[in-house]
């Protein structure tokens, strides 16, 4: 979370040659230009920690963007497997922090696929790929909108 942290774990992580990624990168905004320049991932998230511990006391919501503006990789998480059903709460309050539509977008389907290395099979929409798709009759990440329509492993099991 801290950004003393993130730059110990980045250059321990650099001099033994690791692959890695800063999971929650609370404190990222305050290293952006360390983050950029030693090419680092970020996972973000998720955004609406209650500040129970001073890990946490540095939750920004404009963390996303601020790390788009500054050409950071990163993705965008809701913690754990029961909180992901929160995830495009937590995207939707990015972009209206700053986050653009398109990096939005990246930060939950290509970017965590690259980061897990299945990026030639799936995290766009192309011949070949794997794809789960839902289609919304509105911004997906916006609470207003229903879903019309979802096709799974090829097969329409919704609409």
């Amino acid at each position: 979370h801290r950004a003393d942290d993130i730059v110990t774990a980045v250059r321990i992580a650099n001099e033994f040659g690791f692959q890695f990624t800063i999971e929650h990168a609370t404190q990222g905004f305050k290293v952006l230009d360390f983050l950029k320049d030693n090419d680092v991932t970020c996972v973000v998230g998720p955004l609406l920690m209650n500040p129970y511990k001073n890990e946490l006391w540095d939750v920004r919501l404009s963390t996303p963007g601020e790390f788009e503006k500054k050409g950071i990789n990163f993705c965008m998480t809701a913690d754990t497997s029961s909180e992901t059903k929160y995830l495009p709460i937590h995207v939707g309050i990015a972009m209206a922090n700053g986050l653009s539509e398109k990096a939005a977008f990246e930060c939950v389907t290509i970017n965590p696929a690259r980061l897990l290395g299945l990026d030639d099979r799936m995290g766009t929409l192309e011949v070949g790929k794997d794809a789960d798709i839902v289609l919304t009759d509105g911004d997906p990440m916006v609470s207003d909108n229903h879903i019309v329509s979802v096709i799974l492993n090829g097969e329409k099991v919704v609409g």
